[in-house]
């Protein structure tokens, strides 16, 4: 499918991605293939003039890959994950989710894709040294977060949706 896309274009493709990995019987890998996917949806809104793009999704023997092609031919890095920063993490978190995934140049543009398989290895998550946060919810949904005292040692906590999208801390 080919489409120009906007800013909530990615809630609707996630949809559609959910059902066919439902219908194949891989919906343990919705989570990580959803965020991949709104990863390089998002990729197209903010860098790719139109917003013109088209999706691949294929069920491959080994899971399920996706596929992103727009016409700039300008290829994505992936960037410092700075934990500070709003922005520049999509690919960081496309290569820490996905089994493999990679940019393909074309003529006239390009295409990124990523590949989810279920017995693929979870990677460790990466670890910033900052001060513990307090377990609080902020509005109606929340999403858990992970901080590391100084001293070493996990402790839990909770951020809004909206926070956790913005990459704040409030």
């Amino acid at each position: 499918m080919s489409f120009t896309v906007g800013d909530h274009s990615a809630r609707h493709l996630r949809r559609i991605l959910r059902t066919y990995l439902a219908g194949w019987g891989l919906s343990e890998l919705a989570d990580a293939a959803e965020l991949g996917l709104t990863e390089l949806v998002a990729n197209v809104v903010r860098h790719v003039p139109g917003r013109r793009c088209a999706l691949l999704i294929l069920r491959t023997p080994e899971g399920v890959r996706v596929e992103v092609s727009d016409n700039c031919p300008v290829l994505p890095e992936v960037g410092d994950a700075d934990p500070l920063s709003e922005d520049g993490r999509g690919l960081f978190l496309v290569a820490a989710l996905a089994g493999a995934w990679g940019v393909v140049p074309r003529e006239g543009g390009k295409t990124v894709w990523f590949e989810c398989r279920p017995d693929a290895p979870v990677p460790e998550p990466a670890v910033y040294e900052r001060a513990p946060v307090r377990a609080t919810t902020y509005g109606r949904g929340s999403a858990s977060m992970l901080s590391v005292p100084r001293s070493g040692t996990a402790s839990g906590g909770s951020r809004s949706a909206a926070e956790t999208a913005s990459g704040r801390e409030f």
